[in-house]
């Protein structure tokens, strides 16, 4: 039968509208008109920066290279100041100390908001993800937490790095990372949240198993640069988001859930009891410090605080591990630096215990650690 005629010998062609072809050419036309106008934007400021793709901008090259290393390789190349694509999203970045003290400082009330992470709620909480004024709020309400009389209340005893677990045991080699998530997730699980985590000697304990199975999505997913080169498909992910609940498989809806019941369970047993930890300190805070009838100073909400919680679960949980991981790793390699820290904490500490006071008056410990974190910048 020929292409273009149907049974009847009729020709199908004459069917279609003849003005579809002339509208798909126009689309078209617009849509790379706007595109080329959108990914030039940089150009036409006159800053440098690398050359976008019109589909992906300059994604591919972070996703190869990772962040931390593209942003390095750019700055080497284009200067302090210049400009790429995540995706569709344009970015202006920054690393002169003069532009960034404008910014940050004399400039701030103008610069009220941040850079969206791609797979975050446009109404999200927390530190991380806050804009303006509920930034100002939450950041007013969670400082009093962090004096040096709280932490010192806070600072858990006790805790230690767990030789002997079963990760350990009778093993010629051992993955430090691993151990260290081990660890970090336990001392935040009981000096944050007041939770009994057994991270360290249960390789299956089920916050462990959770985080990890978000870290693992997070990292290996396809859903957020496709959601960077086309934003306007989250809409879409977050429809969608409400069927991955159902069938169980959405490990941020489970570490929710549990911190909400933590928060329900301390705010029945008052301001009062016993325990000092953060979710205590957001639940009861010190009224002495706040005007109670003041917006800015209103108590959290549980929304609030569960927000809050999961940011600095999430937040402190791998970067902290990372950070401990690479310490290792450097002192491995630097063992005369690991003699040094050796005598230093001897000296200071020796058999004492180690809490708050003790750890302050290790001025190379802190020189050491702050270079680790420059050296290995896990934030980015």
């Amino acid at each position: 039968m020929n292409y273009g005629e149907d049974d009847n010998g009729s020709d199908t062609r004459s069917s279609l509208n003849p003005e579809m072809g002339p509208f798909c050419s126009a689309a078209f036309t617009s849509l790379y008109r706007h595109l080329e106008h959108h990914f030039t934007q940089f150009r036409r400021m006159g800053l440098p920066g690398p050359e976008p793709s019109f589909l992906t901008g300059n994604l591919r090259e972070i996703r190869e290279k990772g962040q931390f290393q593209a942003m390095k390789d750019w700055s080497r190349q284009f200067g302090r100041v210049f400009g790429y694509f995540e995706g569709y999203t344009p970015v202006m970045a920054v690393s002169d100390p003069e532009v960034l003290r404008e910014v940050l400082v004399k400039d701030a009330a103008n610069f009220m908001k941040r850079k969206p992470f791609p797979l975050a709620p446009r109404k999200s909480l927390g530190l991380f993800l806050e804009n303006g004024s509920q930034w100002r709020r939450s950041r007013t309400l969670l400082t009093p937490a962090f004096s040096t009389g709280k932490l010192k209340k806070v600072c858990c005893k006790g805790h230690r790095l767990e030789t002997d677990n079963r990760k350990g045991r009778g093993a010629k080699t051992l993955f430090i990372h691993s151990v260290f998530q081990s660890l970090t997730l336990d001392v935040i699980g009981r000096c944050a949240f007041g939770l009994n985590t057994q991270a360290q000697v249960d390789e299956n304990d089920v916050f462990l198993v959770k985080i990890q199975s978000l870290f693992h999505t997070m990292s290996t997913t396809i859903i957020q640069p496709i959601v960077m080169a086309v934003p306007f498909v989250s809409h879409f992910i977050f429809a969608m988001k409400n069927v991955v609940v159902v069938f169980g498989m959405n490990p941020v809806v489970w570490l929710r859930d549990s911190l909400r019941e933590v928060i329900r369970t301390r705010k029945a047993m008052g301001p009062n009891n016993h325990i000092i930890d953060l979710v205590q300190l957001m639940l009861f805070p010190d009224q002495n410090l706040h005007d109670a009838h003041s917006e800015l100073h209103k108590a959290m909400s549980e929304r609030e605080i569960v927000a809050q919680s999961m940011t600095f679960l999430l937040a402190g949980y791998e970067t902290t591990s990372a950070v401990l991981a690479f310490f290792c790793h450097e002192m491995a390699k630097n063992p005369d630096i690991q003699e040094r820290l050796y005598r230093e904490m001897e000296e200071n500490i020796g058999k004492n215990e180690v809490d708050y006071d003790s750890v302050q008056n290790l001025p190379f410990f802190d020189a050491t650690f702050d270079e680790i974190c420059r050296l290995y910048p896990t934030a980015s």
